[in-house]
């Protein structure tokens, strides 16, 4: 294989560069392969419309170079001269899927609907432009008749999430639920489980959500970690602390210590905030989070001294936080004005007490 040949089949097979309209690749006869213009080879699609290499090769390079007109245009000259059959219909609907052009895939769907019956891929493609011109109506009666043609657990996935975008709750759950049960290593299973917590559906949320990562436990470590983490985050924005420090206290990256440290602290678990910490700080002194998490640990336990000192430790390492200035402010005010409670407490109390002693003599 010469090196002409091999280069082409690099370009087209992994896509390391756009092709120019000037210098793109055709393959011809005997595995050979030539160099023309895309404006040659338009030329030579039309003169020739039963040249499915030239055609093909035509709607492959529009395509993959984001050439939206010349694609359409050849589409249209196949139309005129050999009318419409479905392997044309079909990549018309491919094209006006990937160009979101969503009006025209519906009409021309529409104008041949009765002619031929979509295949799955271009009847979901169908669907979500219907979806996107906020045609409910008819986006759900197609929903419908694909579930009827076909009643996969990959359908029933694909219907859950557009029933979701309609706002259809109770769909959305039932045929999310269907693929769940059939398959929990979905990746649309994380939504899922979100979508019951968010209902208040919490038991089965996490029910959804264990069973997705317990699915994914085969995967590399380091992409079982990224999801615990992941999962985490979901519980924490639901208010479940405890699952989310679960999740993420295998991890040893200094972020998720701090994260840890922070999950403590939303559930009052002050001590325990600040052993995670104190581990973040050992790691790094300078971290301006877990620096101001701990004046603020400080502060609500009433320890002001402390929290003035992490406080201003905080600033040094960012002094323009204004949020940390009112705190420096604020605390020293707090304090100035304890202590001049203090003293007058004390001025009083002595003052009491000599007034019992004279009283006494």
């Amino acid at each position: 294989m010469n090196s002409k040949i091999c280069r082409a089949l690099l370009l087209v097979s992994i896509g390391c560069a756009k092709p120019e309209k000037s210098k793109i690749y055709v393959p011809i006869d005997q595995g050979e392969i030539v160099q023309i213009s895309l404006d040659g080879l338009l030329e030579l699609a039309e003169q020739n419309p039963d040249d499915e290499v030239a055609v093909q090769s035509c709607l492959y390079y529009c395509t993959l170079a984001e050439w939206p007109l010349s694609c359409q245009n050849l589409l249209e000259q196949q139309k005129n001269q050999k009318s419409l059959d479905q392997t044309l219909l079909l990549q018309f609907i491919s094209f006006f899927n990937q160009h979101s052009r969503h009006s025209e895939l519906v009409k021309m769907v529409n104008a041949q609907q009765e002619r031929w019956v979509l295949p799955m891929k271009h009847r979901k493609m169908l669907i979500l432009s219907l979806l996107a011109l906020d045609s409910g109506s008819l986006a759900r009666s197609e929903l419908n008749l694909m579930l009827k043609e076909e009643n996969s657990h990959e359908n029933h996935e694909f219907a859950g999430l557009q029933f979701l975008k309609l706002g259809d709750s109770i769909r959305a759950i039932y045929h999310l639920n269907k693929t769940f049960k059939a398959d929990p290593a979905r990746g649309s299973m994380l939504m899922y489980g979100q979508l019951l917590l968010n209902l208040g559906y919490e038991e089965r949320g996490v029910n959804v959500l264990e069973s997705y990562f317990e699915a994914k436990n085969e995967e590399p470590q380091a992409q079982v970690n990224q999801l615990a983490l992941k999962i985490g985050t979901i519980y924490e924005y639901y208010g479940m602390y405890g699952r989310a420090r679960e999740k993420i206290a295998g991890s040893n990256q200094t972020e998720d210590r701090y994260k840890l440290a922070h999950l403590y602290y939303l559930d009052d678990l002050l001590d325990s905030a600040l052993v995670s910490l104190n581990l973040v700080l050992e790691i790094d002194s300078g971290n301006f989070q877990a620096v101001s998490l701990k004046a603020k640990i400080f502060e609500d336990k009433g320890m002001l001294s402390s929290s003035l000192k992490w406080y201003q430790a905080a600033l040094i390492l960012d002094p323009s936080d204004s949020i940390i200035m009112t705190r420096v402010t604020d605390l020293r005010r707090k304090m100035a004005y304890l202590q001049r409670k203090k003293f007058e407490e004390q001025k009083t109390l002595l003052l009491q007490l000599e007034s019992k002693k004279i009283e006494n003599e």
